[in-house]
């Protein structure tokens, strides 16, 4: 099963000049296991895509689902996802881990 199914995402952004596709029928999937890095130049859509995956953007057309299910206001609370500027650098990463575990009440499971 796919962890991630993405299908045809599409997101439009338009003022009254122009309209610019920020994301044209995207579709991926995820398997267990895998992991996923979104790479590109500035403007492509990985914030758009990101911002839609995790609820804060609605996508014009397209779907998605985690785990085989339709994304819902429960999926939410359980995803989580950090943006480049919110480690603190000062920190190893399995520290940072820790902190945020602490401050959203999740018990942190040691990776091996």
């Amino acid at each position: 099963m796919d962890v991630v199914q993405v299908s045809e995402l599409c997101k439009k952004y338009k003022n009254r000049y122009r309209t610019k596709i920020a994301l044209d029928n995207i579709s991926f999937s995820v398997k267990k296991g895998e992991i996923l890095g979104i790479i590109g130049p500035s403007g492509v859509g990985k914030t758009t895509l990101l911002k839609i995956l995790t609820g804060q953007l609605l996508p014009d057309s397209g779907q998605f689902d985690i785990l085989g299910e339709k994304i819902s206001q429960k999926t939410y609370e359980n995803l989580g996802i950090m943006m480049s500027d919110g480690l603190y650098e000062t920190l190893s990463i399995k520290y940072n881990l820790q902190l945020f575990a602490e401050i959203f009440n999740t018990q942190f499971v040691k990776l091996s």
